[in-house]
């Protein structure tokens, strides 16, 4: 199972770092995303790196969502469902359809295995743990993208993953269905729990959210409809004015 999840890491850090390089010879390499498995025995913890050095994830989400402020913003994004992916080939980043949903499955099952993932593009770096999801900027930043994950072993026993696939699968389809209604109704949609975790207690990012984002669409003549489904607490900071 731990390998799988892996793999399927590993494809979606492709999708997002495609990158050739072209030697004196005039002839194309393309350079692959690495993917590196540590298992510490003492803590019976497995650690595992995928990265590559291809686009990164802002440049790569701007070519379908124009307008993204920074790498912050664009990773918060792509954990989304049916936001990141690989776009259709014949019509690249032009259709919103044909994205997948590969980063909102692997940061819900690092959750659900009480895990905790580190993804960095660009000067970006988004934490996701069974508590909240945070992000920060990087003094120095990752040429394309990597996701670091550590899972405790111990705390695995009885863990279904093509279970827990299809109950992220139709939480998604749900997700999606909701938002789709709230734009044609002209209402701006965020799930608080796929954005911030179930214990979003950063005032700051919530501060900084409402004031970038929902004020905005409020000014755009939006409606705001904050879905707080599995949130435990939350401060006021996505509501309140300062």
């Amino acid at each position: 199972m731990r390998v799988r999840y892996a793999i399927r890491l590993s494809m979606i850090c492709a999708e997002h770092g495609i990158t050739f390089f072209e030697d004196p010879d005039s002839w194309n390499k393309r350079l692959p995303s690495l993917i590196q498995f540590t298992w510490y025995v003492k803590r019976d913890e497995l650690q595992f790196i995928v990265a590559d050095v291809g686009m990164g994830i802002k440049r790569h989400l701007t070519q379908t969502y124009p307008g993204i402020e920074d790498d912050e913003v664009a990773l918060r994004k792509a954990i989304q469902p049916q936001v990141s992916g690989t776009f259709g080939r014949s019509d690249p980043y032009t259709n919103k359809n044909n994205a997948g949903m590969g980063l909102f499955l692997s940061t819900n099952i690092v959750r659900r295995l009480r895990a905790d993932m580190h993804i960095v593009s660009g000067n970006g770096v988004l934490h996701v743990s069974p508590a909240d999801i945070t992000t920060r900027r990087l003094e120095y930043g990752w040429p394309g993208t990597f996701a670091l994950v550590s899972i405790g072993l111990e705390k695995q026993a009885g863990f279904d993953l093509h279970s827990l696939m299809s109950e992220f699968r139709q939480a998604a389809t749900r997700e999606q269905e909701a938002k789709n209604n709230a734009e044609n109704e002209g209402t701006f949609y965020l799930s608080i729990t796929n954005y911030f975790g179930p214990y979003p207690e950063d005032k700051s990012a919530a501060i900084k959210f409402r004031d970038r984002t929902l004020i905005t669409a409020i000014d755009e003549g939006k409606k705001i409809l904050l879905d707080f489904d599995g949130v435990i607490s939350s401060p006021h900071s996505f509501s309140m004015p300062s």
